[in-house]
């Protein structure tokens, strides 16, 4: 990807051998300035709240119709943002779960709590180890900690896990 300089991404969700939250999070560091719209085949608002976080300025089900995708990156060539209304719905109206950490996060911080490093964790959820430390960073921000530590130790006060 260094040597391409899109103005724009359309990724997929799930690319084989790698994740699109992988691909996000490398993105954010190599060409910040890149806009990115996920599309996705399943209504997973953990992973379109994960893609938020990582800065995706979209995030469309993969069923939109060609007429509504053009006008989304258009839309988000101009600086605008785009999110399928069924996974706004599902963000403004959780079903349970913590509204504070997304789940993914949850899952990350619970498994920092079980001892595991950064690489153990990407391993067992099959991510990269950078797009962890992205979660944990995320975490850290939003409980305002400073260490993987306090963040268990907040998470846990909090009942987030």
């Amino acid at each position: 990807m260094p040597a391409l300089r899109p103005d724009i991404l359309v990724l997929d969700s799930r690319l084989p051998g790698m994740s699109g939250l992988d691909v996000c999070v490398a993105l954010r560091q190599s060409a910040p300035e890149v806009r990115i719209v996920v599309l996705s085949a399943f209504l997973e608002t953990g992973m379109a709240r994960d893609y938020m976080s990582l800065g995706a300025q979209g995030y469309l089900l993969k069923d939109v119709e060609r007429y509504d995708l053009v006008h989304a990156v258009l839309r988000i060539a101009r600086g605008g943002q785009v999110f399928d209304p069924k996974v706004v719905s599902e963000l403004v109206v959780p079903r349970g779960g913590s509204s504070l950490l997304s789940p993914r996060e949850t899952q990350v911080i619970k498994l920092v709590a079980r001892g595991l490093s950064n690489s153990e964790i990407a391993g067992e959820l099959g991510i990269g180890e950078q797009t962890v430390k992205t979660y944990v960073r995320s975490a850290q921000e939003k409980l305002q900690t400073r260490n993987r530590v306090e963040t268990v130790v907040v998470a846990s006060r909090r009942g987030l896990i």
